[in-house]
């Protein structure tokens, strides 16, 4: 046998390499959940951007009594917040630029058994001997987990926000422990439609029909966390507090159908979190106080310790701050879309910006 031609075959480019254009995601965007953010979104921004890039929406009418005016808080620039409508937490990033592709993502979007991959979520809690109300006390108030300062994910997920983005180093997060919520009672405004157009993709007929049997979630964004680490920090995010303890397990199976399709290429494990402000959008981000040796990153120590109440340094600090955080609560996860990477801007009150999505499914009536 002769020698094989060299250089006849072109290599295609390894999947892994390639740009993610969508991701899968829960929304997080609900009439009363974008008014609940307004609020503890101004009270973010109040405290930690820089004075002179103040901007017109945060009022010291609407965050309250005058935080903290400590200038090593102040380190997020305008442009790094995230507004109200580009809240969700994603499930994956995929590559969609082949309409191949696209059609197959939409179509599974659709045809995928939400209310068996429910009922797998609760009975693997079941088996590892969790209860799905482990999370209430009998009063019915929500506790928050204990956790500790530092902890670290060694591949976190952090997609949906800007596909250059490589935040593989891991987390940190604090939050004290035995932090109770009160109980939850406020009524459940039904989640504001965007309204898809042609530009975007044929939606099957069936995308608002939900699943059967399947009961809806619940949860409560808090606290604050950020990646990579506490220390060099470029992303900040709320956490999720969801008291039956399914929607991690859930998330994580709709995200392996996906992936066993193969147009979730990530192997990092779910991190599930929604975003409140990233560097990355903040443009000259290397240059600048508390950044010129942290590639745009900062210190978030001080800042994490005044929303997390956490340490002495966060008692030494004049806030009217509860403890825990809450950023929204009672946000409704009853659908699940696929969205275009790149927020865009959003004509409907209050949002700012949002992530166009493409295809959407109700499992929840």
């Amino acid at each position: 046998m002769g020698p094989r031609n060299k250089g006849k075959f072109k290599s295609h480019p390894k999947q892994s390499a390639r740009r993610p254009t969508h991701f899968v995601c829960f929304p997080l965007v609900t009439h009363q959940s974008v008014q609940q953010l307004k609020q503890s979104l101004a009270k973010f921004k109040e405290v930690t951007m820089p004075l002179d890039n103040h901007v017109d929406d945060v009022q010291s009418a609407e965050v309250g009594p005058e935080l903290t005016t400590s200038s090593s808080l102040r380190l997020l620039p305008a442009a790094a917040h995230r507004p109200p409508g580009t809240f969700h937490f994603t499930l994956g990033t995929m590559d969609l630029s082949e309409h191949a592709d696209m059609e197959r993502a939409l179509r599974l979007l659709q045809e995928i058994d939400y209310s068996a991959l429910f009922s797998q979520a609760v009975a693997s809690l079941s088996a590892r001997g969790v209860p799905r109300d482990q999370s209430r006390h009998p009063s019915g108030a929500l506790e928050l987990p204990e956790q500790t300062s530092g902890t670290s994910h060694t591949k976190v997920d952090v997609v949906g926000e800007a596909s250059n983005t490589d935040l593989s180093t891991g987390s940190t997060t604090t939050t004290t422990s035995a932090s109770i919520l009160s109980s939850l009672t406020r009524a459940i405004s039904p989640p504001r439609r965007t309204r898809f157009t042609s530009q975007d993709t044929d939606l099957s007929p069936q995308a608002d029909l939900p699943s059967q049997s399947l009961q809806p979630l619940q949860v409560t964004l808090h606290s604050l966390g950020t990646f990579p680490t506490s220390r060099s920090a470029r992303v900040f995010y709320a956490e999720p507090a969801e008291p039956t303890g399914v929607l991690q397990g859930f998330g994580e199976l709709i995200r392996q159908v996906f992936k066993d399709e193969g147009l979730i290429t990530e192997t990092r494990p779910l991190v599930l979190h929604a975003t409140v402000a990233n560097l990355i959008y903040v443009k000259g981000k290397g240059k600048g106080k508390g950044k010129s040796s942290n590639g745009g990153n900062v210190d978030a120590r001080e800042i994490l310790d005044l929303f997390n109440h956490n340490s002495q340094n966060a008692s030494r600090l004049d806030s009217d701050l509860e403890s825990p955080f809450i950023w929204a609560s009672d946000i409704p996860i009853d659908r699940i879309r696929i969205c275009k990477m790149g927020a865009e801007k959003c004509d409907i009150p209050d949002w700012g910006l949002e992530y166009r999505p493409i295809g959407e499914k109700v499992f929840v009536s």
